[in-house]
């Protein structure tokens, strides 16, 4: 079933290339201070992290945005490119036409691509964030399209050569969506500003984590101590979603996985949307589904330094005993046990002779 949500989105970001008005981008009307980093105390949300380009982007969504996704996760949809990302909003319509193609694993490339179309036309692209070169800003390919799609398009912050930009619309076309939905629609773009102010741009941080300061608990409430890194000269650091398919397919590969590992090479799991003990359980039963037997850490600003590294979810860091990265940070294009294994002897490779 899930091979087949990336296409899926493509179609989707097809289908709003058709949009319509363009707009020129507004200076903010109130300062927001880049490279500030929040703290769990600063939100009860959580704090959804991703990499732009040479910088850092975290997001703190509103209550009312996080109460909607996890009340059906599938509503609310993050699409992440490589300079930018956005959140759409798929109908009762669309989820139940979502469900359809899966539903027959003999459908065909045509009623596939039927049913796809159909889907595109119960999606609203609510809104996008984009990171882009400052002296590319006229020229940029990503700025002109968003241009086309959204009526308002606000600079965010300049750092470090690049501008921040969030785009969005005055008014949404929901011509597609029964009543109940225009509703919950509308409560929650009312909150786009709330949502549009809980944006910080933070700095990459230093090339290698500082895992002396780390001080978290594990998803059952155990205090996690440091000293689990030197028992091993290669640790691979998962960066994970609960709400991230791609995550949940890695899972379920990685006790396999565990079993083909050589002995000096150990595991460790950071749950990016999971911030206090609490809020663990769903996370915990993921894990024991996936019978994966290795430390699952509650997400804090102590680990910020390995979260603020993550391009998507999942994000694979490996470091040594010390805490030294090893060659750059991966996004598996592959969850099969083999290719992971290979990945693996890779950053081996790279610890023995780079």
């Amino acid at each position: 079933m899930l091979n087949r949500i990336k296409p899926l989105l493509c179609g989707l970001l097809t289908f709003f290339w058709l949009a319509a008005c363009g707009a020129e981008p507004n200076k903010p009307s109130s300062k927001i201070t880049p490279f500030t980093t929040p703290t769990v105390e600063q939100t009860e949300s959580p704090i959804i992290t991703f990499v732009y380009l040479e910088g850092t982007v975290s997001i703190t969504y509103p209550a009312e945005w996080i109460e909607e996704r996890y009340k059906n996760p599938s509503h609310l949809d993050m699409v992440e490119k490589d300079n930018h990302m956005d959140i759409c909003y798929i109908s009762a319509a669309g989820l139940a036409l979502n469900d359809q193609i899966y539903a027959d694993v003999q459908i065909s490339d045509e009623e596939f691509e039927e049913l796809n179309n159909r889907i595109a036309l119960e999606t609203i692209r609510v809104t996008s964030i984009l990171a882009v070169a400052t002296d590319e800003v006229d020229s940029n390919d990503g700025m002109q399209e968003l241009n086309e799609i959204f009526t308002v398009c606000e600079l965010l912050a300049q750092a470090d050569g690049y501008d921040y930009y969030f785009f969005y619309n005055d008014e949404y076309d929901l011509q597609n969506l029964p009543e109940p939905e225009k509703d919950v629609f509308r409560q929650l773009t009312d909150k786009l500003t709330v949502l549009r102010d809980g944006i910080e741009i933070l700095p990459r941080t230093a090339t290698n984590p500082d895992i002396k300061n780390i001080d978290t608990q594990t998803l059952d409430g155990e205090q996690f101590y440091t000293n689990y890194f030197s028992n091993s000269p290669l640790i691979m650091v998962i960066i994970w979603s609960t709400t991230s398919q791609e995550s949940l397919d890695l899972l379920s590969s990685l006790s396999k996985l565990a079993e083909q590992l050589p002995e000096n090479v150990a595991m460790l799991g950071v749950v990016t949307d999971v911030s206090n003990v609490s809020e663990a359980k769903n996370a915990e039963i993921l894990v024991e589904n996936a019978e994966l037997y290795c430390p699952m850490l509650i997400n804090n600003n102590t680990l910020l330094p390995l979260t603020q590294k993550a391009a998507a979810f999942p994000t694979l860091i490996f470091i040594d005993r010390n805490g030294i990265q090893i060659g750059d940070v991966a996004v598996p294009s592959s969850t099969s046990v083999n290719d992971l294994l290979l990945l693996v002897n890779d950053y081996i490779g790279l610890m023995s002779f780079g």
